[in-house]
């Protein structure tokens, strides 16, 4: 091996699941690891058992003086100080590959929240948006005083900058530091890239997953957790929050930080190319194909069908069978915004200031023009208002999937599906729809005249192409 890996496991980010698979590469290729160390500087100021074990294994330990690591698989805090440790106590004349993993921050603290309160490490009897709003401007020591073990991480603010030694939240120095960060939202993803980094095939599972639900219930036993809460920490957590977006831009853009060339992984038995338009099904498509070993998309995601053929070559891309899915647009868009008016892209995208009422978001959406975007690397809800033709059409106008079928009609593409590949996927198209969005009203009902005429007007060349009008 050419590099030593250090690894900065960030708690809470899917980086038990990227630690052990970091641990496979390592038994496979007979690696020396630190594992079960910790770089401990004490930066919490509180005293403990579980940080007197800390203390007892950290890497600064004598007992680790002279030894010769190839690969670093615990947490350990990005400082100065903890970086240039590691590099004295692994292997000499080597370069070194460093790695870490980021969540979306409020997820990020929802899932630890609720893990440690399920493991017992933290006791309080008050709901969780009570006790944050008191204590948000404390430190660890004056809330804790007197508690035992204390898992202090996972409710600090900027967590992610400061625990992955981010100072200043630029593109440049996200690259100075990591060569590479996978991202919990996008993990099958991220093992991918890691796959290409380290020439080696990783898979994707998930432990140690917590069981986070958005919005839980009122009632005894449930953490509560409110918009006030919610609001305050986005305002507290600013670096975090952009630090995570840049990231992703990051991946989605194929810079050196997370990948740079997707690796193929295409089935050997057949060859489909699913393009996944957001918002018309596209979750439960990809999953019946994955699950009847048909689904080839590489890393791209939500990506353009030009984009992908253009990373493939015309050569591979014209091997595999093509197609992607449309929608009404009237529809889609009140499935959009209900979407993210009820999950945590409300909370991740501050920008989108959804709590405006359906009526007003439409004539936004107008007068912001982001029904013009057409840039595929980009990623997030602005995404989702893009033309449905811009995923299946290249720049001149002309079609380059195989075929394009309805989100009203379902099964007329599972029988065309079946008849291609077999593995009954009509059927299961029938009974299967996940990440389908809860709502009460139909889009028909929602609509005012002057709505519908500024969805014609934004939405014209997807309406002519694909055929729909608002009642269809």
């Amino acid at each position: 091996m050419d590099n030593n890996v250090i690894y900065i496991k960030t708690p809470k980010c899917a980086s038990t699941s990227v630690r052990n698979e970091l641990a496979r590469f390592a038994r496979t290729k007979g690696l020396s690891v630190l594992d079960h160390a910790v770089g401990f500087e004490n930066e919490f100021g509180i005293n403990s058992p579980w940080l007197t074990r800390v203390q007892r294994t950290n890497i600064f330990d004598k007992t680790h003086n002279g030894k010769c690591y190839d690969i670093n698989l615990d947490h350990v805090t990005a400082t100065d100080a903890n970086i240039n440790r590691l590099k004295a106590i692994m292997k000499p004349n080597r370069g070194f590959i460093t790695i870490s993993s980021i969540r979306d921050p409020y997820e990020r603290l929802k899932s630890n929240y609720m893990g440690t309160k399920n493991s017992n490490w933290v006791k309080t009897e008050e709901g969780f948006s009570k006790w944050y709003l008191a204590n948000c401007n404390k430190n660890v020591a004056e809330i804790f005083k007197g508690q035992r073990m204390i898992f202090p991480d996972w409710w600090i603010n900027n967590f992610m900058c400061n625990y992955m030694g981010i100072n200043e939240v630029t593109e440049e120095a996200i690259l100075a530091k990591y060569d590479f960060i996978t991202i919990s939202e996008f993990l099958e993803d991220s093992m991918i890239g890691l796959s290409n980094l380290l020439c080696f095939k990783f898979k994707t599972p998930h432990v140690n997953k917590g069981k986070v639900k958005p919005e839980p219930p009122k009632k005894v036993g449930v953490i509560d957790i409110n918009r006030i809460a919610k609001n305050e920490f986005i305002k507290r957590n600013a670096r975090d929050y952009k630090l995570y977006e840049l990231c992703k831009k990051l991946f989605l853009n194929n810079e050196s930080v997370i990948i740079d060339k997707p690796i193929i992984m295409t089935p050997t038995k057949n060859k489909i190319l699913f393009i996944c338009l957001p918002k018309a099904a596209s979750q439960t498509v990809s999953g019946i194909l994955k699950s009847s070993g048909l689904f080839y998309n590489g890393n791209f995601a939500h990506h353009y069908s030009s984009y992908i053929k253009g990373v493939l070559g015309d050569a591979e891309f014209n091997k595999q069978y093509t197609f992607g899915i449309v929608r009404n647009p009237w529809d889609r868009l009140w499935s959009i915004y209900t979407f993210i008016q009820n999950g945590s892209e409300k909370y991740s995208f501050p920008h989108l200031h959804i709590d405006e009422d359906f009526e007003g978001h439409i004539k936004r959406l107008y007068k912001d023009e982001k029904y013009l975007g057409t840039g595929s690397k980009m990623h997030g809800v602005d995404q989702n208002w893009h033309q449905q033709k811009n995923w299946l059409f290249d720049n001149d106008g002309n079609q380059i999937v195989n075929d394009i079928f309805k989100f009203e009609d379902l099964p007329a593409m599972g029988k065309v599906l079946d008849d291609k590949f077999g593995n009954n996927l009509a059927a299961k198209l029938n009974k299967t729809h996940v990440n389908k969005t809860n709502r009460k009203l139909s889009y028909k009902e929602v609509y005012t005249d002057e709505m519908i005429e500024l969805v014609r007007e934004m939405y014209a060349d997807d309406i002519k192409t694909f055929g729909y009008e608002f009642e269809n």
